[in-house]
């Protein structure tokens, strides 16, 4: 009897697992690639060793997926356990949770603004820069996060355009996400305070700067007051009328008939002479003069004081 009972303990005592493995009802995943076997079991004995086994692949951030028992021992056969010496115990089925937060989009969209400044060309104080973001709710893995901005090739910085900013997390692109960005860069230009009737001269009351949108700037217009008084208006201008080139010119200096002084430079030889204006003349403008004497004529450019300068008599 003694040695029946010692065998029979033998038995028993062979029959004992080495390890178990108890499935959890859920786990919750971490931003990761797979899904190991320590991530969604308690392990305990000689399956202790099993934790870093491969069973599935992780659920993206915020979603869930379930993996069953079945595939569970399926995983670790396939890895070479043998599970006569070790228990599989618990839940039937594990539910993964991709853990997650919910993307801040209005500190993606700081991140936006200060990478916008920084490159374009206008000046921020006079730049209005609306930022949307095209989605509204966006999850991403615990974690270190950046961004990276890519700007459409051919933008310039100016109107409506989608930027595309890729989430990284622990240096990882994890999501990339579009912004709707509109930006309007205002600039100073040189307006009427006044109407101004035609042909009058202007002067430094007549003058304010004004900020416009970019867009809707004259190709011409004049940004210094400096550049404008003292232009005669070509046509009647309205208050806040934008001053242009085609709407300002210099005031005639010189009239027809009028003696005029004539300096001529040629080879060397520099002359000092008088001629008599064919035409009425501005500053800048190419005069026909006839020499007082000889009435041969010549042409000459136009100076602030009045003098006509002939380099090719």
């Amino acid at each position: 009897m003694v040695v029946a009972a010692e065998i029979l303990g033998m038995a028993f005592s062979a029959a004992e697992p080495s390890g178990t493995i108890r499935l959890r009802d859920t786990a919750t995943i971490n931003a990761k690639s797979c899904v190991c076997l320590g991530d969604i079991a308690e392990l305990s004995g000689t399956a202790e060793a099993l934790s870093e086994i491969s069973i599935t692949s992780a659920p993206p951030a915020g979603r869930v997926k379930n993996i069953s028992a079945t595939m569970v021992s399926s995983r670790l056969r396939q890895s070479g356990v043998d599970l006569q010496d070790l228990v599989l115990d618990g839940a039937d089925r594990v539910v993964l949770l991709g853990n997650a937060n919910i993307l801040a989009l209005n500190r993606m969209a700081e991140s936006l603004f200060d990478c916008l400044v920084s490159s374009m060309p206008w000046d921020p104080a006079r730049t209005d820069i609306d930022i949307q973001p095209v989605q509204q709710s966006v999850y991403i893995p615990d974690g270190d996060i950046s961004y990276e901005w890519q700007f459409p090739a051919r933008w310039d910085f100016s109107g409506s355009a989608t930027v595309r900013g890729t989430v990284l997390v622990n240096g990882r692109a994890e999501k990339q996400i579009p912004f709707r960005v509109t930006v309007i860069p205002h600039i100073q230009v040189a307006v009427a305070s006044t109407d101004i009737p035609r042909g009058r001269q202007v002067s430094a009351s007549d003058v304010t700067l004004q900020e416009i949108p970019l867009a809707e700037r004259p190709a011409d217009a004049i940004t210094s007051p400096e550049n404008v008084i003292g232009q005669v208006t070509r046509r009647t201008l309205l208050k806040g009328t934008v001053f242009t080139d085609r709407v300002l010119e210099f005031p005639k200096i010189i009239r027809k008939n009028q003696i005029v002084p004539v300096e001529i430079a040629e080879g060397g030889i520099y002359l000092q002479t008088k001629a008599r204006a064919l035409s009425d003349a501005k500053i800048g403008d190419r005069l026909l003069c006839a020499n007082l004497s000889s009435q041969q004529q010549f042409e000459g450019i136009v100076q602030e004081d009045g003098r006509v300068i002939v380099s090719n008599p």
